[in-house]
């Protein structure tokens, strides 16, 4: 579970060219590549996507905050006030004001330290009621679906904003 969570961050995060990509050609990459990997003879680029810029904005803006959030709902306001220089020289353009793309950092970055571990608690209340649910003697299916629903969520939640719809 560990290593798919790990893979599926890699995936989202980043990506990966064996071209150079050319300065401004895409919006949704950074201009310049972080890092290169000799992949049998042949160099691998890898580029942070817009998803891991908005996460690192997320976190500036929650550390800016004093740890306690800037609201909810504030996110889209507030995103410009935080010093956003590391990125234009890596950023051809910036998507920073819609949201972070992910429950976890914008959960931290609009209702903070408190609001995060909310919704850690929540996440583990379900999962103890879920193996409780099997101690007893439940449908089996009912109990593989209710996990599958729980472990989609927490994995889905690391690159969407599910809390924003």
């Amino acid at each position: 579970m560990v290593l798919l969570i790990l893979l599926h961050n890699i995936v989202t995060n980043f990506y990966f060219s064996y071209d150079p990509l050319l300065n401004n050609e895409t919006i949704y990459y950074a201009k310049e590549y972080c890092c290169t990997i000799n992949f049998f003879e042949t160099k691998l680029y890898i580029y942070p996507t817009n998803y891991l810029f908005n996460k690192l904005a997320a976190l500036k803006l929650f550390i800016s905050s004093n740890y306690i959030g800037v609201g909810i709902e504030n996110y889209k306001y507030q995103i410009t006030n935080i010093d956003v220089s590391f990125y234009n020289s890596f950023w051809s353009w910036s998507s920073l004001v819609f949201d972070p793309h992910s429950t976890y950092f914008g959960t931290l970055a609009e209702i903070g330290l408190i609001g995060f571990i909310s919704v850690i608690i929540v996440l583990f209340f379900f999962l103890i009621i879920i193996f409780k649910l099997k101690t007893l003697n439940i449908n089996s299916f009912k109990i593989i679906a209710l996990i599958s629903i729980v472990l989609y969520y927490i994995l889905v939640s690391i690159n969407i904003d599910i809390l924003n719809f």
